[in-house]
C-alpha cells in the first residue's frame, strides 16, 4: 500500500510540475514602439495637443508599450511590428486613436488623461489578445498625461503662395483664392501653399493642385479639406547674352575677418571675365544694376589655411527673377570652374 501511495504522489507531483511549467510557458513579455494619435474622425473644430512630464508633443506622442501574453501571440506581434519593413502592409502599426468627443474632452481647457487605462481598454489591445502591463513616454513609466483642448472657429482665409525659401510668389494665380478652415479665435491667419522649384516649373506649363495649410503652434499644421489650383505666368523665351562687370566684387565674411584682414583677389581679371547668361531683358538689366553682381565667400578658417583654397564665384542673380525662371547661367558648369585665388593681408594696427 505504501509503494502504491508513493507512486500516486509521484504522479501527482509530476502532473503539477508539468502544469506549472506549461503555465509559465504561456506567459512572455516584450516591449514595442507605438503612438498615441488624434483620431481622423475627431471634430475638426477641436485643436488637440498632448503633453507629458512638462514636454509638449503636439498631436501625437510616441509610446513604449510593454505587453504580456502567450509566446505565440508575442512572437506574432514581433513579426508584424518589428520584422516587417516600414511601408509593408503586413507591418502592425501600434497607433492608438484618441477621439476627444469619446472622452468628453470638448471644452477649451487642459484635461488629465489616464493614458494607461485608455490603452489597456482600447480595441487595438483587445484585438492583439495581449495584456498591456505598462507604457513609457521618453523612457519614463507613465500612467497619466495632459491633453490640451482648444475650440477653434471656422473662417474664410485668403490663400498666399510661397516658394521653397518662404518668399512670396506675387504672380501666382490661385483659384479659388480663399478657403474655409478652422483657426484660433481672433487669429488673423492666412492659408498657405508652398511650391518647390520643380512645382513652380510645372505650374508655368499647367495648373497644379495644392492643399493650403495653416500653422497652429505645437499642434502642427492643419490642411484644408479642399485643394486649390495654382498657375504661374509662362516665362518668355530666354536670350543668351554675354555678361561682364567692372563693379566691386562683394565679399561675404565675418566682422572679425573684416577687422583683421584685407582681401586681395590675385586673378581679378579672370573672375570678371565674360560669361554667357540666359535671361529676359528685365532680369538681365536688374542683374547688371546689382551693387555686387559677383560675390565671394571667405571663411574664418581661411585665415590659418596654407594655402587658402580657391573660392567659387557666386553669381548674385536677383532672387525674384531666379524664382520666376527668368535668369540663369547658359552653362551651369561655370559655377565650378570660375574660381577666385585670394590672399588675406593683415591690417596693421594704428600706432598709438
Amino acid at each position: 500500500m505504501s509503494d502504491k501511495l508513493t507512486k500516486i504522489l509521484i504522479v501527482i507531483f509530476l502532473t503539477l510540475l508539468i502544469w506549472a511549467w506549461a503555465f509559465l510557458e504561456q506567459e512572455k513579455e516584450d516591449s514595442f514602439h507605438g503612438m498615441l494619435v488624434v483620431s481622423q474622425q475627431a471634430d475638426p473644430s477641436l485643436l488637440i495637443s498632448f503633453s507629458a512630464d512638462g514636454i509638449q508633443y503636439g498631436s501625437q506622442i510616441p509610446l513604449k508599450l510593454n505587453f504580456i501574453g502567450t509566446p505565440a501571440k508575442i512572437s506574432e506581434l514581433t513579426r508584424r511590428s518589428k520584422l516587417a519593413p516600414r511601408g509593408d502592409a503586413r507591418r502592425e502599426a501600434l497607433d492608438y486613436a484618441y477621439n476627444p468627443v469619446d472622452e468628453r474632452h470638448t471644452e477649451t481647457k487642459t484635461y488629465a488623461f489616464d493614458l494607461l487605462y485608455f490603452l489597456q481598454n482600447h480595441s487595438k489591445t483587445k484585438e492583439l489578445a495581449l495584456t498591456l502591463d505598462s507604457c513609457e513616454v521618453a523612457d519614463k513609466p507613465v500612467t497619466q498625461i495632459q491633453v490640451d483642448i482648444e475650440v477653434l472657429e471656422k473662417k474664410w482665409l485668403k490663400v498666399r503662395c510661397l516658394d521653397e525659401n518662404d518668399v512670396p510668389v506675387s504672380d501666382a494665380i490661385v483659384e479659388p483664392d480663399s478657403v474655409e478652415m478652422y483657426v484660433r479665435k481672433g487669429d488673423p491667419a492666412e492659408a498657405t501653399i508652398q511650391l518647390s522649384r520643380e512645382e513652380m516649373d510645372r505650374a508655368r506649363k499647367q495648373p497644379v493642385s495644392e492643399q493650403p495649410f495653416v500653422l497652429l503652434g505645437t499642434a502642427g499644421r492643419r490642411v484644408a479639406a479642399k485643394s486649390v489650383s495654382v498657375s504661374l505666368p509662362q516665362v518668355s523665351e530666354l536670350e543668351s547674352r554675354p555678361f561682364q562687370t567692372n563693379k566691386p566684387i562683394g565679399l561675404i565674411m565675418s566682422q572679425k575677418l573684416q577687422n583683421e584682414y584685407k582681401v586681395k583677389i590675385e586673378n581679378l581679371s579672370a573672375v570678371r571675365s565674360s560669361v554667357q547668361v540666359k535671361s529676359t531683358d528685365e532680369a538681365f538689366n536688374a542683374f547688371q544694376n546689382m551693387q555686387y553682381p559677383l560675390l565671394i565667400e571667405i571663411r574664418d578658417s581661411d585665415a590659418t589655411a596654407d594655402p587658402i583654397p580657391p573660392k567659387s564665384v557666386i553669381f548674385n542673380f536677383p532672387a525674384e527673377y531666379v524664382r520666376k525662371g527668368q535668369i540663369e547661367l547658359a552653362d551651369p558648369t561655370v559655377v565650378k570652374s570660375r574660381q577666385a585665388i585670394i590672399t588675406l593681408i593683415p591690417i596693421t594696427a594704428p600706432t598709438p
